[in-house]
């Protein structure tokens, strides 16, 4: 699976690289119900990472829509929560920023990262 990640970040510049993610991903989101802790997790890394390769590529509504796709697979993952959060400051989305660090940090009170979030 790291494999594929690697090849698909060198393919980001031909702008293919969003795409084939998104097709693998698609096809591991549609087996969700079946899968196991551990699948879901590699799924929301895939997310992840399709996230940043849309950032990376202007389309921060995609990189935002795949971190919520993420959050759905794998909604115990801190870390998703933590990569939004970001990602929605750096969009200027301050106020649904701090909305929705408060509801994670509901969810996730030990979490370091998203209590520096907060500050």
């Amino acid at each position: 699976m790291l494999e594929i990640v690697n090849r698909l970040k060198e393919l980001e510049e031909l702008g293919i690289a969003g795409e084939l993610l998104q097709s693998v991903v698609d096809l591991e989101y549609s087996k969700k119900s079946n899968e196991s802790n551990q699948d879901r997790r590699s799924i929301s890394i895939l997310l992840i990472e399709l996230s940043d390769i849309y950032l990376s590529m202007g389309n921060q509504n995609s990189a935002l829509l795949s971190l919520d796709q993420a959050i759905d697979i794998d909604p115990e993952n801190p870390a998703i929560y933590h990569r939004k959060a970001i990602r929605m400051n750096d969009l200027s989305e301050f106020e649904d920023a701090e909305l929705f660090i408060h509801d994670a940090l509901v969810k996730f009170p030990n979490d370091i990262s998203l209590h520096q979030d907060a500050a």
